[in-house]
């Protein structure tokens, strides 16, 4: 009997055979264990859908900040183009100082800014292909994470399917055990 109990909360195949004769104790502890193994499964499986959507959600936002983010304003990048804008300053200061000296032409002090200009504009160039690069390698990232939230949800599916299977099985043998026993008087 107590073999009985067990197999019958544990959802075993087999559990209404091993206890073959009709008693109406056995009936409403195999009603027990049946729903009581769909309520469990059922569980398991909210809380599963739940953390994937909750892991989801943190994937996405963290893909898209990382995605949509400008470029200039990451610590590595905004540090070289600081760095950058300080020595382009030095370097036309050092250039105008040299020009009172010189005495070089107003033309030829734009020409050195202009040059300055496409240094700066030559490493924002940079940036924004890396950030291109990077762009495609955190979307193919995404992709493989949003597959892997797929299959895990196809998972998921599957067990619930699976759940109410075995809830629909253990009811008609339940049925079954119970019209067979009162057929044949218990």
């Amino acid at each position: 009997m107590i073999e009985y109990i067990i197999n019958l909360l544990l959802g075993s195949a087999d559990c209404y055979q091993a206890f073959p004769s009709f008693s109406p104790a056995g009936l409403v502890i195999g009603a027990l264990g049946t729903v009581a193994s769909g309520i469990g499964s059922a569980i398991v499986n909210a809380k599963r859908q739940r953390a994937l959507a909750n892991q989801r959600t943190r994937e996405g936002a963290w893909y898209d900040k990382q995605m949509y983010e400008d470029p200039t304003k990451r610590s590595d990048n905004a540090a070289l183009l600081s760095l950058l804008d300080q020595k382009l300053k030095k370097y036309n200061k050092t250039q105008e100082q040299k020009g009172v000296i010189t005495n070089t032409t107003p033309e030829a002090n734009l020409a050195a800014r202009e040059a300055s200009a496409q240094t700066y504009g030559n490493a924002i160039s940079g940036i924004m292909s890396r950030q291109s690069a990077r762009y495609d390698m955190l979307a193919a990232q995404k992709r493989a994470a949003e597959d892997q939230a797929f299959q895990s949800q196809d998972a998921i599916d599957a067990a619930r399917l699976e759940t109410w299977k075995n809830l629909a099985s253990n009811a008609t043998k339940l049925a079954d055990a119970a019209v067979g026993g009162f057929e044949f008087g218990g």
